[in-house]
């Protein structure tokens, strides 16, 4: 049976466009080149006490348009530490509670990260509450961040779901109506996915703060961490020492932080 070259050509200039559809839109979370600087505003929540100030400054949820990675499955909380005292304060821990009353600890790389947050998703999910990475939260609402990252609503709605928590938007191996991709393109999604995720960590770690951490007498240090999905969180609590032994230092974040990452509840039978 003698090919049609032309029908040939079509066939594999499309299995083309679909290998580089999928490419794209299946690496996972990827950097983005040019995220946008963080928006200047009142900071989302303060507390302080005798020895330590503590500023919320900001919230960076999944494609926030101050993202600098597409479809993070966490959460990356910028703080400001100024030490009050005459003395080194040494701060070793800082957590968040959750709508639930859980205390989540930040995480260490990317991996850990989306496990934690798969974690909650299911915590949740059995207490009928659906979680949604980057919807809701009251202050960032308030302070008109957007979720879409220029991409456009179409994108965004695809991938909310499938991409999710480490999953990929319509799957690796079909697109649209059952059309299967071929073995090697499979095997190159897994290498792009790879080189991404691979990035992503990397920029986790630079950007990170490692604790315990100094903050000298009379001076302040920025803090970044990066936490799994906390959904509505309450509470940040920042723990530390003096040269007086240790304290607590509590953040109330119900007024900036309410309702983030909660979608709602889930059907008896979605459970």
């Amino acid at each position: 049976m003698r090919r049609d070259p032309q029908a040939y050509s079509t066939s594999c200039s499309w299995l083309a466009c679909l290998a580089v559809l999928l490419l794209s839109g299946c690496g996972g979370t990827k950097l983005l080149r040019e995220p946008r600087p963080l928006p200047v505003a009142n900071p989302l929540a303060e507390a302080a006490d005798a020895r330590l100030a503590v500023r919320l400054d900001w919230v960076i949820v999944r494609n926030a348009e101050s993202a600098w990675a597409r479809n993070a499955d966490w959460d990356e909380y910028h703080l400001v530490l100024r030490n009050l005292s005459v003395s080194p304060l040494e701060v070793t821990r800082v957590t968040v509670r959750d709508s639930l009353g859980s205390w989540v600890s930040a995480g260490a790389d990317r991996k850990d990260l989306v496990r934690l947050s798969r974690s909650t998703v299911r915590r949740y999910r059995h207490s009928g509450l659906k979680v949604k990475a980057g919807v809701g939260g009251a202050g960032l609402i308030a302070a008109g961040v957007a979720t879409t990252l220029g991409m456009g609503t179409a994108y965004v709605a695809a991938t909310a779901y499938g991409a999710a928590l480490g999953g990929t938007a319509g799957g690796v191996t079909a697109l649209g109506a059952g059309l299967l991709l071929a073995g090697p393109a499979v095997l190159a999604v897994g290498v792009v996915r790879a080189v991404n995720n691979s990035r992503v960590d990397q920029r986790i770690q630079a950007l990170r703060t490692e604790l315990p951490l100094t903050v000298e007498a009379g001076s302040e240090a920025r803090v970044v961490l990066f936490f799994p999905l906390a959904p509505s969180p309450s509470q940040l609590q920042v723990r530390y020492r003096s040269a007086i032994g240790s304290h607590v230092l509590d953040v109330d974040t119900r007024r900036a932080l309410d309702g983030l990452h909660l979608a709602g509840s889930v059907s008896s039978s979605g459970r």
